[in-house]
């Protein structure tokens, strides 16, 4: 008898497990899942011609429509982000925060810039691409930038300023480059904002000529500003102050850096530095760690941005 209870117990622990194991297969069939595809998508553009971050206090802006063929852009690279984020980043996400804003810029050459904020939880993005109107061409390859401290400091963080998105000719013959502006950091170790240079090539690519780290908050409490200007077709002079005043628009000067380009659209790198006053300041260019050389900085920005 004993045995046969036993028996029974058995049996009926093991039907437990059936039934419940097909539940979940039945539950994992109906439950619904998100699908970036399915999301009607829209675009804003303001007043200023800049997009917004989170803290931002300036006029919203307006409504426009976005090229559909821009949209399947935008829905492939939310698709591929989704697909590769973990289950636990997946949970909850619709629509609205998996998309939570595009801005339209409109660029020189009747070009139009479209930067969506595409965010699975922790694998925020911001994603950038050119349109042409008048051709219906546009970025094959969309660039990807890494959102998360910049919308977690915000719009009202010291180092950040306005506009986070401008641009600038750098190579001095009216192609001019799309500045993009973001927040690093990592701890108490490193505090800067990265200004990353943006050539628009023929096909509408996007690639990267130059990273400028613009302003630091050193271990004093110092601020370390980068400042450029061009002197030639194909030479910039990199300035470097330390500010400790952050009210002040130049401090003392630690010297500058000179970068050259092999021509248009090509990467800068250093050619020369001068720094009689930097003492102990070594980090002339970038004082992020994970760079490992100068060069690599100017090619690449931070690495924990793409």
């Amino acid at each position: 008898m004993e045995s046969r209870c036993g028996g029974l117990r058995t049996a009926s622990t093991v039907a437990i497990f059936v039934l419940a194991f097909h539940v979940t297969q039945i539950y994992a069939a109906v439950a619904p899942s998100f699908d970036p595809s399915s999301c009607h998508l829209s675009g804003v553009t303001t007043p200023d011609n800049d997009i917004r971050l989170y803290g931002d206090d300036r006029l919203p802006g307006r409504p426009v429509a976005i090229p559909p063929e821009v949209i399947d852009k935008f829905r492939a690279v939310a698709r591929r982000i989704y697909a590769q984020a973990p289950p636990k980043s997946k949970e909850g996400a619709h629509c609205e925060n998996v998309f939570p804003g595009i801005y339209r810029i409109a660029l020189a050459h009747k070009r139009v810039l479209f930067v969506a904020k595409i965010y699975v939880r922790y694998f925020q993005y911001f994603v950038l691409i050119v349109y042409d109107p008048v051709t219906g061409a546009m970025t094959p390859n969309p660039v990807q930038i890494r959102a998360y401290w910049t919308e977690n400091f915000g719009a009202k963080d010291e180092l950040m300023k306005t506009p986070f998105v401008s641009s600038a000719d750098l190579y001095q013959n009216r192609q001019p480059q799309i500045v993009f502006e973001s927040r690093a950091h990592n701890g108490s170790m490193y505090n800067a904002v990265v200004y990353q240079y943006f050539a628009i090539a023929p096909d509408l690519s996007l690639k990267l000529v130059l990273a400028r780290e613009t302003r630091l908050a050193d271990d004093s409490g110092n601020l370390i500003i980068r400042e450029l200007t061009p002197l030639s077709p194909s030479r910039l002079r990199l300035d470097i102050y330390r500010v400790a005043d952050a009210g002040t628009p130049q401090g003392a000067k630690l010297g500058y850096v000179i970068l050259a380009s092999g021509g248009a659209d090509e990467p800068f790198r250093v050619v020369r530095r001068h720094a009689p006053n930097s003492g102990n300041f070594v980090c002339l260019v970038t004082c992020m760690d994970e760079a490992p050389s100068d060069d690599t900085f100017l090619h690449e920005g931070d690495p924990n941005d793409y």
